[in-house]
């Protein structure tokens, strides 16, 4: 048996040509969306009183959620979410309509705020997944961790 020993220079991305910094970009493709890369959306919705049950930002085009009260969620939007966020029009708009005229929730609206609610978090999880996997949020995530790379763009 015997070792053999290999020396080889590295470069940091800046360093690379445009063609082995594309070859560095697509093979580092899934850099940003580790097993939990949803989680800071998870945590919105709990703040404001809702579940993510499940998401398919893919062929099955969903987001599950629970809720609880809806008018509790409403208030939780409009004290937490800025005016110009979606969820804070989606919630805008039902504020004065989830209730009855006796006071009580009226499901068929309450069915409707949910629905829009669950179709806005769906965006929102697309944004974040396309943002991640951009090709500018790789190459951030290069340069943080100032990655070496061969000539070839190959991780060193």
């Amino acid at each position: 048996m015997r070792t053999i020993k290999v020396e080889y220079k590295v470069y940091t991305f800046d360093e690379l040509s445009e063609s082995a910094k594309q070859k560095a970009i697509e093979s580092l493709y899934d850099i940003n969306i580790h097993d939990d890369w949803y989680e800071s959306t998870y945590e919105d919705a709990k703040e404001i009183g809702c579940k993510i049950i499940s998401f398919d930002t893919d062929r099955g085009s969903c987001c599950e959620m629970q809720i609880g009260y809806e008018d509790t969620v409403i208030q939780a939007i409009l004290k937490n979410h800025g005016e110009t966020c979606e969820t804070y029009k989606i919630a805008k708009e039902y504020e004065n309509k989830i209730l009855d005229s006796d006071g009580n929730i009226d499901s068929d609206v309450a069915q409707d705020f949910k629905q829009e609610l669950e179709e806005e978090y769906l965006s929102i999880l697309r944004r974040e997944f396309e943002y991640l996997t951009s090709e500018e949020c790789i190459v951030e995530t290069i340069l943080v961790n100032e990655y070496e790379f061969t000539d070839k763009g190959k991780l060193a």
